[in-house]
């Protein structure tokens, strides 16, 4: 089996103004940090077949103002995944009702 990759990261760490919060949420609970991994996969399976897929760890931190006081709480929400992609997949976005 041969494997093949594509790494890329992002992150808010370095002084970047990239998210943005609802407003009136931003009072009780704010994000703070943001990074991510992607890894893009390209596979040789045993069968011969070839499939791709795509990994990624993404960490936010959101702060909450304390219900009761002004001390702010930091909590990290941490989700991982790996998509794996579908050769000839219809596509369903044609079916969705369109707004202008």
């Amino acid at each position: 089996m041969r494997l093949n990759f594509t790494m890329w990261a992002v992150s808010s760490f370095v002084g970047s103004d990239g998210m943005v919060n609802i407003q009136f949420l931003d009072e009780q609970v704010r994000p703070t940090t943001f990074s991510a991994m992607f890894n893009l996969l390209d596979v040789d399976a045993w069968d011969g077949s070839t499939y791709e897929l795509l990994h990624y760890i993404e960490s936010l931190s959101f702060s909450f103002l304390e219900p009761c006081g002004d001390d702010r709480v930091v909590f990290p929400h941490v989700m991982v995944n790996t998509l794996h992609s579908v050769p000839n997949m219809p596509s369903f976005l044609g079916h969705l009702p369109m707004r202008r």
